[in-house]
């Protein structure tokens, strides 16, 4: 009883963290889309992004450099968002009793592929970025490490999600046996 305690209180505090990350990403997403219609009616407001790089010079290169490279750096916390999200579904819907589900295998493959699309997005970020060199600030391509971390955490996710399918595979046939 008391592990089965101690979990559901982590799991608790995962939930109440994931919340956190969740509404922080949609700050950060949401403050970019300001700032970027911001820019549109001021260009000078290009010159300070949030917690980012200079932007005024993309902005003076041409007005569609400057919005792909602004629809790149809002969509990354966008799927970061997304990723929290699920997290979020999964930990309000795990049951310790019987914790494998198709459910939490279908969103656990869809945190995967969304962890991938990131890793995928921060490759195009850094073509962009390497496509405007000399014109964007340094710290709009340094902003966009692809990080092999991402994509051996979308693997690892995608195989955690295959073992609860199995599980549940598992979990169903013992409950046709007995």
């Amino acid at each position: 009883m008391e592990s089965k305690s101690r979990t559901q209180l982590l799991l608790k505090i995962m939930l109440i963290v994931t919340w956190v990350a969740f509404i922080g990403f949609m700050i950060r997403a949401g403050t970019i889309l300001v700032l970027y219609a911001l820019s549109l009616v001021n260009p000078e407001a290009s010159m300070d992004f949030y917690e980012g790089p200079t932007l005024y010079s993309l902005y003076q290169y041409g007005f569609w450099t400057f919005s792909v490279a602004v629809a790149l750096m809002t969509s990354v916390p966008i799927m970061n968002a997304l990723i929290a999200h699920e997290v979020i579904k999964i930990l309000t819907q795990f049951n310790l009793s019987s914790p494998f589900t198709m459910e939490v295998a279908q969103r656990l493959q869809k945190v995967a592929a969304l962890a991938l699309g990131i890793w995928i997005l921060n490759i195009i970020i850094n073509i962009h970025s390497g496509v405007t060199i000399g014109v964007a600030d340094a710290a709009y391509k340094q902003d966009a490490d692809p990080g092999d971390y991402t994509l051996i955490m979308a693997a690892l996710l995608f195989i955690i999600s295959q073992v609860f399918k199995r599980g549940v595979e598992m979990q169903t046939e013992n409950d046709l046996t007995v």
